[in-house]
């Protein structure tokens, strides 16, 4: 499998460096979360690894201490079987609690997520803002191993929730209840004096979900998935605050999160070259991370807090780590259809929205003797479009499989980096179109 683009083919551009051997190759991660990446990707350690680890974290706890965190643990693996608890309607809410309020001793939910859901519902109807307890003690776990309760925001109100697991019937039962008092004082901790929504992105991440399933023809805007959420909260949702945050839930549990999706490339790219296409990864070292990141905050879209944080996650990596920095394409049958399409070359580039601070699309078409368009190569990169990402993009588009001919003509936009990058990959002979 061809990783890199061949020497012969990238002109004045140097090829980067072969990937590692397998056994020592670095999983690659783009979106700046080495702890969850590590989490994600890593192989487990061995059993002795694992205790060793345990004994480090209960040192200086008794024994019955343990006992009882090992028994928390067992509750929670078995609340990640359950799924996640979806709130009511707002309306549904209120006449909920003014009809068959809940009661100590007597209401029982299904699972965590239900407790959370059910605490995050009277606050919203209420006006205010949730704050959970911290239940990460040594001491609760000897008393209240299973124990979850939520809190008002606001130090002045009085409402409180609190569910305890019962192992016996697998399920949460209410053990303390009083209602609010603040008349939404709570809700006031907005920092652009806007309340904020009671609920979690994941509690409301499942209503978006069917929204960008696979058989639905086009995702919905901002503003749609405003609307969808809004019946569920009291203020219309922020398109920029809460309803961002549950549209990235939503798509990382339809389609992984953006780790594992970066993990899977590797694989995708070595099926493609299997079955007759051709697909390279390039990866570029940790310096280059830093000034990509340096170079965000010159172009002010990032700021110097997140700057400083940004270096400080790649400095948790080693000099040698390698990053994931883009994903060429090209169809097998392109190189056998070659001589019978129009020496005609249309480019182009696009940014592509996501988690991505910048991540850019370019593509080649070329057109048959019916006018039809067929893509020449595709190019997905981490990065700006720039000299050094479109030189990456012709360099593979022009290979031996399918050299782009000395008499050939381009159609391109003004973009300074398209032109430059035309002078080092493209034939010095080709004509040369901008609109």
């Amino acid at each position: 499998t061809t990783r890199n683009v061949p020497a012969t083919t990238t002109r004045n551009v140097p090829a980067p460096p072969p990937p590692p051997p397998s056994s020592s190759r670095r999983k690659v991660d783009l979106t700046f979360t080495p702890k969850k990446a590590s989490e994600s990707h890593d192989a487990p350690s061995d059993k002795s690894d694992e205790s060793s680890d345990n004994d480090s974290k209960e040192e200086g706890m008794s024994e019955r201490a343990v006992r009882k965190k090992a028994q928390r643990e067992q509750a929670e693996e078995a609340e990640r079987q359950k799924p996640q608890a979806v709130p009511r309607r707002l309306h549904e809410v209120r006449v909920w609690l003014r009809d068959s309020p809940p009661k100590v001793g007597e209401t029982r939910v299904p699972s965590r997520s239900a407790a959370e859901v059910m605490g995050a519902e009277i606050c919203e109807a209420c006006g205010a803002l949730p704050s959970t307890i911290n239940h990460e003690t040594e001491k609760t776990f000897l008393k209240e191993p299973y124990l979850f309760s939520m809190s008002c925001l606001s130090p002045t109100c009085k409402f409180t929730i609190g569910f305890k697991y019962d192992k016996n019937t697998d399920d949460w039962l209410l053990k303390k209840y009083d209602g609010h008092n603040c008349a939404g004082a709570g809700g006031a901790g907005s920092s652009k004096g806007k309340r904020q929504c009671a609920y979690k992105p994941k509690h409301l991440a499942p209503l978006l979900m069917p929204s960008f399933r696979d058989d639905v023809a086009e995702p919905p805007s901002g503003k749609d998935m405003s609307n969808i959420l809004a019946p569920y909260c009291k203020m219309v949702p922020n398109t920029e605050g809460i309803v961002k945050r549950a549209k990235e839930r939503a798509l990382e549990e339809l389609y992984g999160s953006p780790e594992l999706q970066i993990a899977a490339l590797e694989p995708l790219v070595d099926y493609l070259n299997e079955i007759g296409h051709k697909a390279t990864i390039f990866s570029v070292g940790k310096s280059s991370q830093v000034l990509l990141a340096k170079k965000l905050h010159d172009d002010k879209k990032i700021s110097a807090e997140q700057l400083a944080e940004r270096l400080a996650e790649l400095n948790e990596f080693d000099d040698d780590a390698e990053f994931f920095h883009s994903i060429h394409v090209k169809t097998k049958w392109m190189a056998q259809i070659q001589s019978h399409l129009k020496s005609l070359y249309q480019m182009d580039a696009c940014h592509v929205g996501g988690s991505l601070d910048t991540a850019t699309a370019f593509s080649t078409w070329r057109s048959d003797a019916n006018r039809h368009l067929l893509n020449g190569a595709f190019s997905y990169c981490a990065d700006n479009e720039r000299t050094l990402t479109w030189t990456q993009h012709l360099t593979f588009l022009n290979d031996e499989a399918t050299p782009i001919e000395e008499d050939a003509a381009t159609i391109s936009d003004a973009d300074k980096g398209a032109s430059a990058a035309m002078d080092v990959a493209c034939p010095a002979e080709m004509l040369k179109f901008k609109c």
